[in-house]
């Protein structure tokens, strides 16, 4: 006999760890490579544990003339007030124990690209970093293993993004990025024509390798 209670009445809903989806369109809009991608049936792919499947009971039978059978759910189910929070917690969880894995781009991937079963990816196979000192070029181009901790774990934190072969060096009167860390007086950025403009890419402008 029924009490009136379902199943979503006695569940916990559990934190939102979804992504802003708005945040995530926006990131995803900015590089000129972009791709979606989705996991099929993700709630079906994702075990509940044995002694909570007994909640999730269903009357079943494939036509009129059979009679009713009793069936519990062994996975995730949608509808249910804690399956977005229970494929999310997953997901991330697989990230953190598979880290070893793969590499850091993977990750983060998993971790930060994802709303719900849907991934917003982008792909940029042009991507060059650009620095005005020669000094920080050294570091980057060289093996951190050689450098001081502190540097070490900031340029292997680099060339996680951009390795370390795509680095060039640009001179600070040409670098778009300088008027803006040292700072320019407004009356000085009408005159600024480089702050629309990047240097030139490797294959149009000779730049040479800083020794490592």
């Amino acid at each position: 006999m029924s009490n009136g209670k379902t199943l979503n009445d006695f569940m916990f809903r559990g934190p939102n760890l979804q992504q802003d989806l708005q945040t995530l369109i926006l990131k995803w809009r900015q590089f000129r490579y972009a791709f979606t991608a989705d996991i099929e049936k993700m709630f079906r792919q994702i075990w509940v544990h044995r002694d909570d499947q007994r909640f999730q009971k269903i009357i079943w039978r494939n036509s009129p003339n059979e009679a009713l059978q009793e069936y519990q759910l062994a996975t995730v189910t949608y509808g249910t007030k804690s399956a977005p929070f229970l494929a999310m917690i997953t997901l991330k969880q697989l990230a953190q124990d598979e880290q070893d894995c793969y590499n850091n781009k993977v990750i983060q991937t998993i971790q930060n690209s994802f709303y719900m079963d849907d991934l917003l990816q982008d792909y940029n196979p042009e991507i060059y970093g650009w620095t005005d000192s020669q000094v920080v070029l050294a570091w980057i181009q060289g093996d951190e293993a050689r450098w001081r901790t502190f540097v070490s774990n900031r340029v292997r934190q680099i060339k996680e993004v951009i390795p370390g072969g795509s680095w060039r060096y640009v001179k600070s009167s040409e670098n778009p990025a300088d008027c803006a860390s040292r700072g320019i007086l407004p009356s000085q950025l009408k005159k600024q024509r480089q702050r629309e403009k990047s240097p030139r890419m490797p294959h149009r402008r000779k730049y040479t390798k800083i020794a490592s």
